[in-house]
């Protein structure tokens, strides 16, 4: 897997088809909180894009942990 971590957002990529990540789990140990979106008024804490190998970005907000807490979690969810 690869992860990037932006200003904005947590982007996760070239995640194994056969990958069983807990994903609730992993959104409410990093705090993250629902984020409308920009084209519809549903609310959101991650987007998926699905072609191929799956693409995961968690929205960042002002009460998640730093970048190097933020590294920590992901590798406890088996995000490395």
């Amino acid at each position: 897997m690869k992860v990037t971590i932006q200003t904005e957002l947590i982007d996760i990529t070239e995640i194994p088809l056969n990958n069983h990540i807990n994903w609730d789990s992993l959104l409410d140990d990093l705090k993250a909180k629902p984020i409308p979106g920009k084209y519809s008024g549903h609310a959101k804490r991650m987007g998926v894009i699905g072609e191929g190998t799956p693409h995961v970005f968690i929205y960042r907000n002002a009460d998640m942990p730093l970048d190097a807490e933020i590294i920590q979690i992901l590798k406890q969810h088996g995000i490395e």
